[in-house]
């Protein structure tokens, strides 16, 4: 028996039977009807046991996003099935399902125009993001909204959808109903676990009298708020699961976790170093359901060899890998097919993804700049003749340039003035939590050494050795270097402090390479908002460093907040000994240490240092791109050498010159 196997049974799931073990787990992307569709598509043909379309509301009082279908229209019966038929033309056998939700306490209530409503809660208790105080449900209220629910079934089984997964989970309404955080009731839907449950059954009994018993119903659940012993636990959350399935109008019970407030936990960035989140979960549910129905469980679990044995010890029937599927729609196919060395890893940075809904402009991913535009980017089409390109510099843009170029069936020459690849992607796998960074470039390394590209380490490229190579066209990605002459945003009327001639003055990455030897007192300086400053920090007070870091933000690491990262970073740096000083500008740097200004009240301070680090903005290497022209040969610059930005640009460029070429 390989060990994959246990992801290659099939499993039952009320009347609809998935083909394997792998599931694509409900997320909203942001994205159109097409682009939506053929998102889904690709994770659908790519080999996904069953793929769970992201939420559709059941009702006006939940429109929380303009982009979403309002689904208890009958109106909407066209999209949904154009959806539906799309994703079934290219599915490899998997079913399709769609999540229906109404959001409650957590709706804002004016995030769309032309549905301006009061958010509706089982109780007056304020929920993120939004900390408006929810109108409590009435009888009329509730009835509404159950028959919302089931006519948003119904529509979906008229589209060609083969079930539906009922969100009672991550603080919407049921869950609210189900939770005693929430609930505070004291009539027939509060208190005991069989009243809390009373929302969430007649919910179920509604779809199941629309719908019929052959239409699959699978209820997803947060067992665990993760707010402490005060909220909802895996432990405390069984009696009301074990009325839920006693009901039997569940066909299987999906298991998520956490609440608004807790969502970064849901979908853990690379810093918390943790994956499998919510087993404990599966666990108890185990205890209360048995075998009686499939238990399916997500977060965190990036690796099929992960999934498999997650099945294989009986933890959970299916388990759910979102963000894995995000990187690689074709996942199971390659590990169905032995090809587990051609997977494109999930390095959990949240910045194309995670990101991408909470900003609404749309769900991508950092190692697969494809995902979300499927539509106008298929899989890249042979070359109507091979080329012969040269690729300058080995970082993220590079690596994957020379990938798509040599896809296409291009002859791909790629220089490296250093002697590893990766660049920026192997500089940050450095840093702590950051380790699974690494895959990024370990991905792409293989994918060119498959693909035959011929690859020259330490070069250094110039005019005359890169036209050496009779290029038809170059690709310079060449990259950028952080400045260390203290210029900040904050302050752009300036060229910079005044810096003494004697003052230990580096920039990130070589305060990495000289970690132990940069002394005992150590300010970091921040013009990012990003997690570079707090993971030098972090590694600096990890080797013994006196570690503060200044920054004119109005916090450290603000832009971290998206990515989920700033839960567990922050903290996490905090309890290491770092101080953080924000609103603050340097005047000067000498060899003793720094002058500073607060931005706030002007008062000026004296901060001692042996060390400076700054983490403030980076230069182009451009050099040879300004060389080059002229010189008769098509040359095309992107990534940090055309303006230093994050990998997901670098990477999108890459993409696209790659199928230009």
């Amino acid at each position: 028996m390989s060990e994959l196997s246990p992801l290659w049974e099939p499993v039952r799931v009320g009347a609809v039977t998935l083909p394997n073990r792998v599931m694509v787990s409900p997320h909203n992307t942001a994205h159109d009807d097409d682009r939506l569709a053929a998102y889904l598509a690709a994770r659908a043909a790519g080999g996904a046991g069953l793929v769970v379309m992201g939420g559709v509301p059941v009702h006006p009082s939940t429109m929380t996003n303009p982009m979403l279908i309002p689904a208890w229209e009958e109106s909407s019966i066209p999209r949904l099935a154009a959806i539906a038929a799309t994703v079934r033309e290219r599915s490899s056998g998997g079913a399709f399902f769609c999540q229906i939700f109404h959001a409650g306490p957590n709706d804002p209530g004016n995030a769309v125009f032309g549905y301006p409503h009061a958010a509706i809660a089982p109780s007056a208790v304020a929920a993120p993001p939004s900390g408006r105080i929810p109108k409590v449900a009435d009888q009329a209220d509730i009835d509404m909204i159950v028959e919302g629910f089931a006519t948003t079934a119904r529509n979906l089984r008229v589209a060609g959808f083969d079930g539906v997964e009922i969100s009672a989970c991550h603080g919407y309404l049921v869950h609210a109903f189900l939770s005693p955080t929430t609930n505070q009731r004291t009539d027939a839907y509060g208190g005991s676990p069989v009243n809390r449950a009373r929302f969430a059954l007649e919910v179920g009994r509604a779809i199941r009298e629309r719908c019929g018993d052959d239409f699959p119903v699978v209820l997803r659940m947060s067992l665990d708020e993760r707010l402490g012993e005060e909220g909802m636990t895996p432990r405390s959350a069984r009696e009301v699961l074990a009325v839920l399935h006693a009901s039997a109008l569940f066909d299987a019970f999906s298991l998520s976790g956490g609440v608004y407030a807790t969502l970064d936990e849901t979908v853990a960035p690379s810093s918390a170093e943790r994956d499998a989140v919510f087993l404990d979960s599966a666990l108890a549910a185990r205890e209360v359901v048995g075998h009686d129905v499939p238990l399916m469980l997500t977060g965190s679990v990036m690796d099929l060899e992960r999934a498999a044995g997650i099945v294989a010890a009986g933890h959970a029937d299916v388990v759910g890998m979102t963000r894995a599927h995000i990187a690689d729609p074709d996942l199971v196919a390659k590990g169905r097919s032995g090809r587990l060395d051609e997977v494109r890893h999930c390095v959990k940075g949240n910045q194309g993804c995670w990101r991408g809904i909470k900003t609404r402009t749309g769900v991508t991913c950092t190692v697969n700049p494809r995902a979300g535009r499927e539509a106008e980017w298929g899989p890249p089409e042979p070359a109507p003749r091979p080329r012969r390109v040269v690729v300058v510099g080995g970082g993220p843009a590079g690596l994957k340039a020379a990938e798509v170029a040599a896809e296409r069936g291009h002859l791909v020459t790629l220089l490296e003035r250093g002697g590893e690849l990766g660049g920026q992607l192997r500089e940050a796998a450095l840093l702590p939590g950051r380790g699974s960074w690494r895959h990024a470039v370990d991905d792409l390394v293989r994918a060119l050494a498959r693909l035959k590209v011929e690859v020259r380490t330490g070069v250094e490229a110039d005019p005359d050795s890169v036209l050496s190579l009779r290029p038809d066209a170059v690709v310079l990605a060449t990259g950028a270097v952080w400045d260390t002459d203290g210029w900040s945003h904050a302050t752009p009327a300036r060229p910079g402090p005044l810096i003494s001639a004697d003052a230990v003055v580096v920039g990130p990455v070589e305060a990495v390479a000289r970690a132990g030897g940069l002394g005992r007192r150590v300010v970091v300086l921040d013009d990012t908002g990003g997690y570079v400053p707090l993971g030098v920090a972090e590694l600096l007070a990890d080797q013994g460093a006196d570690v503060e870091i200044l920054s004119p933000r109005p916090a450290v690491g603000d832009h971290t907040v998206l990515t989920g990262e700033a839960t567990f970073v922050v903290p996490r740096v905090l309890a290491k000994g770092v101080r953080m000083a924000t609103r603050t500008v340097v005047e000067s740097i000498d060899a003793g240490g720094l002058e500073t200004r607060s931005t706030v009240t002007g008062a000026a301070r004296r901060v001692p240092a042996d060390a400076v680090v700054m983490c403030l903005h980076r230069t182009p290497v451009a050099e040879l791109h300004a060389a080059l022209a002229g010189r008769g040969v098509e040359v095309h610059r992107i990534g940090d050498a055309l303006a230093p930005r994050e990998a997901d640009d670098a990477m999108v460029e890459a993409v696209a010159v790659g199928r230009l070429l």
